[in-house]
């Protein structure tokens, strides 16, 4: 993030090389400007592979934890062949349904929820004394408005989360026992009854899977709203020391500029840290399925 910062501070003295035609402050900016994005890319990189690794970590710890409750005491043989107490398919939650809770809290969720206090702090610090308590305000309710949509559609995206992973892990059931099972079905003549007790899970699966699709379009059109928006209203802000407390009229265009594109970045990023937040409502709701699970 302090990297960021400071590569995001460039883009407004290229403005400003450029405005006055100093060609030797533009070509060391743009070294700079290389240093900084190679440094980027490789914390970026390594942020990436330390959640990987956070992730096996968390999946090795779940795998054995539930390897180790299911095994013992024959719980294997209650659940599957006395009283399943309402947990279905206990052998894909322990494969499928651990891994992929635990890749979307490791890669996907922490990774913005552990930034995002020290982001938000920072530029809102930085937008209070560029723009005052309007320009933050604007902001901060720009993020209340999202937050409560996102807030809104969550709800019915974890609950058809839960129930297309519940169709999906009864379907894969269906086939493993057709497998399994293959001679036993051949010899009483059952492929018929198989076939249409598969079309009837899949048909169920693929119903569930479009419910949850419909409140995934809603939840996508208000994060790219918010994300697309995002960039016009961090000029908007600049309505304030601009045009209301006429903090730059005494500034030559040549630093105005610098200044303005400056100003943007921090907005902008202020902004960005918010809707990275409201970004994460269809990674927690569907990691939120996999926990009911």
């Amino acid at each position: 993030e302090v990297v960021n910062y400071y590569s995001g501070l460039n883009l407004g003295k290229f403005y400003s090389s450029l405005t006055g035609k100093d060609e030797n402050a533009f070509w060391n900016i743009f070294t700079q400007s290389i240093l900084l994005y190679i440094a980027l890319c490789t914390l970026i990189s390594l942020v990436g592979f330390f959640s990987s690794w956070l992730y096996l970590s968390y999946r090795s710890n779940v795998v054995e934890y539930t390897q180790k409750l299911y095994l013992q005491t024959n719980l294997f043989y209650n659940l599957n062949c006395v009283d399943d107490g309402g947990i279905d398919n206990p052998d894909q939650r322990l494969s499928q349904d651990v891994e992929r809770a635990c890749n979307l809290l490791a890669t996907k969720i922490l990774p913005v929820a552990i930034l995002a206090p020290f982001t938000i702090s920072f530029y809102t610090y930085k937008t209070w004394s560029v723009a005052g308590p309007f320009g933050v305000g604007i902001i901060y309710g720009y993020f209340i408005v999202g937050t409560v949509i996102s807030r809104l559609l969550l709800s019915p995206i974890t609950k058809w989360a839960a129930r297309m992973e519940r169709a999906e892990g009864d379907f894969r059931y269906k086939h493993v026992s057709i497998r399994d099972h293959a001679e036993e079905i051949a010899f009483y003549r059952a492929a018929s009854f198989e076939e249409d007790e598969s079309t009837r899970l899949f048909s169920n699966l693929i119903l569930k899977q479009k419910r949850l699709i419909l409140w995934q379009l809603l939840s996508q059109f208000f994060q790219s709203f918010f994300n697309f928006f995002g960039g016009s209203l961090s000029y908007v802000i600049q309505v304030f020391p601009v045009f209301v407390f006429h903090s730059y009229d005494d500034i030559d265009p040549t630093t105005f500029g610098q200044i303005i594109s400056n100003n943007a970045f921090l907005f902008i990023y202020l902004i960005n840290s918010f809707t990275n937040l409201t970004d994460l409502a269809t990674n927690c709701g569907e990691f939120a399925g996999y926990v009911q699970r």
